[in-house]
């Protein structure tokens, strides 16, 4: 487990990645660590892994040993349950104890410096309630390119993202996993909704719809595209259609309380 700083002026940041046995989850994570351990916090900051396995025979355990080694930072948890991602990263989440969360999946990596932008900006925009940046995407090729997004960088207003959908038709303005939360906005959302491979992409909506963010220039991660996906899997895409609805459905009715004064704001937050 972590240690955990007795220094009560000490900040945390958490990343929370689920995980399952699969033929390049070594490869993966070994990546995915790398980059971790490369990340250099601002001062005030430490930073904290929650490694989250699922699946109901839970066989990660020794690799997650073997690539971090003594690292303290690092804290592997299993449960034995076929729960799909969303479990997953509630799970990591409820093991974690960071002011800011962000759930990164296993095959995907961090870009240096890019922890520090987002903690950066979120201690610069004291109201912003989430933080995100410019991201690359990598092919089976090693071929990478740059993501191309709908928010530049600088201030996004609440609700401006379910604006672009409705006027673009676009649900994801950016890589939704590519988004850092204050912790307090993850819990009175009730974490990552139990929705079919879109557990990242419908918290987004209802945060951004919900509270102001902020955009940083930096490249803060890679997204790694293979063929093992489950995103990829025809039945998964098949149930991304009603997921999709689902989750316009639920960023309209939280704008509709936003407009109407009846959702709360940072203010409102428990330290």
């Amino acid at each position: 487990m972590p240690a955990r700083s007795s220094d009560l002026f000490v900040k945390t940041f958490s990343l929370l990645t689920p995980v399952y046995a699969h033929a390049r989850a070594t490869e993966f994570l070994t990546d995915l660590y790398a980059s971790v351990a490369a990340q250099k916090l601002p001062p005030g900051w430490n930073l904290e892994w929650v490694v989250q396995e699922d699946g109901a025979r839970p066989s990660l355990d020794g690799v997650v040993d073997q690539i971090v080694g003594k690292d303290p930072r690092v804290l592997y948890g299993a449960r034995g349950i076929q729960g799909g991602p969303a479990i997953a990263r509630n799970q990591a989440f409820h093991s974690s104890r960071g002011e800011v969360v962000f759930a990164i999946d296993q095959d995907d990596y961090l870009e240096p410096g890019g922890l520090s932008a987002l903690i950066a900006a979120l201690e610069e925009h004291s109201d912003a309630v989430y933080a995100t940046g410019r991201t690359y995407e990598v092919d089976e090729q090693l071929v990478r390119t740059e993501r191309s997004d709908f928010v530049y960088p600088g201030l996004v207003p609440a609700g401006h993202t379910l604006e672009i959908w409705n006027t673009q038709g676009v649900s994801t303005p950016w890589y939704p996993t590519a988004t850092a939360y204050r912790r307090w906005a993850v819990e009175l959302f009730g974490g990552w909704p139990a929705n079919v491979a879109a557990e990242d992409t419908e918290l987004l909506a209802c945060i951004t719809t919900a509270w102001d963010g902020v955009v940083v220039p930096e490249h803060t991660m890679t997204r790694r595209r293979w063929s093992g996906q489950l995103t990829k899997d025809p039945a998964v895409i098949d149930a991304g259609v009603d997921a999709r609805r689902v989750r316009h459905k639920r960023a309209t009715l939280i704008n509709a309380w936003r407009t109407g004064g009846l959702l709360g704001g940072p203010s409102d937050r428990r330290d």
